[in-house]
């Protein structure tokens, strides 16, 4: 990740590619998590990842993005080293290196996991 003092603003650009891919999903499903849930391209903005690539794993807030050409631009906060930096995604590439959770969706898996084990009427007793 490169380090970036530079504020991306295409919105126009964005919003169009968000239309592009509400009128095709089955073309984009790699590009979803960012662009399309809301179905607006303010929404993306805030969003927390856990941003997984071949060398590399950890939680990023998504800042920005922009559609430039061929790519989508994310402009992302690295939380723990709190370096901002531009991860480049080709549109085109239907299978890419870089991979993005959305962190609320980990939350949500960890605790529907953590109420299956532990009924909330149960009184848990520690071991020591």
């Amino acid at each position: 990740m490169t380090q970036t003092n530079n504020h991306i603003d295409n919105q126009d650009e964005v919003q169009g590619f968000v239309d592009k891919i509400t009128r095709s999903p089955e073309n984009y499903e790699h590009l979803q998590v960012f662009l399309h849930r809301e179905k607006t391209c303010e929404s993306h903005q805030d969003y927390e990842f856990l941003m997984v690539t071949p060398n590399v794993f950890g939680k990023v807030k998504l800042m920005n993005l922009a559609v430039e050409d061929n790519f989508v631009i994310l402009e992302i906060l690295d939380c723990s080293t709190q370096k901002v930096g531009n991860i480049r995604l080709n549109i085109e590439d239907n299978s890419p290196q870089t991979f993005f959770i959305c962190w609320k969706d980990i939350k949500k898996m960890v605790m529907d996991e953590n109420a299956l084990k532990y009924d909330s009427d149960e009184l848990l007793e520690l071991e020591f």
